[in-house]
């Protein structure tokens, strides 16, 4: 009988043992999804070669088609206004096309905004000019711009004449992103 009693009194620990360790099971199981939704977003700001590659090969033709010029002509870093004689008017345009052919909003000023960051307007220009630390963030923002070309004194309203088909791309994934997840852009800075 009182074999009977432990075995009862095993038989319950290693019952309540296994409960514990299926909730436990549990719950590191969410943990692991939690996870794996916060790395897919990670990865999703970062981005993916095939990402980009599938977009600007879009951007570029969306960009030919509105400044009249060939395809091939729109390499990811040459410059729009100098390189394929954009015009000012042709970046409203071209904003207007990027939207409707990849569905997604891109709010006028919307590049110089995310380029200036978190910097005060006051810290990144000043009387018209873009400071050092405005040129700073400029080269961080527009890493697909060569650094020599972002030289002081640069006037914030030339910051356009660096814009490249690569720049527009980056707009694009971000705001496909912004749009496909607006949780994980507010928490991971993706705008």
């Amino acid at each position: 009988v009182v074999a009977v009693g432990d075995l009862d009194s095993v038989t319950a620990e290693n019952s309540a043992l296994v409960e514990r360790t299926q909730h436990r099971s549990h719950r590191l199981i969410e943990r692991a999804s939690q996870l794996d939704d916060a790395v897919g977003h990670i990865k999703l700001r970062q981005g993916t070669a095939d990402e980009a590659k599938t977009a600007l090969a879009k951007v570029a033709q969306i960009i030919a088609d509105a400044l009249g010029c060939e395809v091939d002509d729109v390499k990811p870093k040459v410059p729009l206004i100098e390189g394929l004689d954009a015009e000012s008017i042709d970046f409203l345009d071209l904003v207007f096309r990027l939207e409707r052919g990849f569905g997604v909003k891109i709010p006028r000023g919307k590049i110089v905004e995310d380029a200036r960051g978190p910097l005060p307007e006051a810290e990144f220009e000043n009387k018209g000019v873009v400071t050092d630390a405005g040129l700073a963030r400029l080269r961080e923002f527009l890493n697909e711009v060569p650094p020599e070309r972002i030289t002081t004194p640069l006037k914030a309203a030339d910051i356009p004449r660096l814009f490249t088909p690569e720049t527009f791309c980056k707009v694009v994934i971000r705001a496909q992103r912004a749009a496909q997840s607006p949780q994980c852009s507010l928490f991971f800075g993706v705008e």
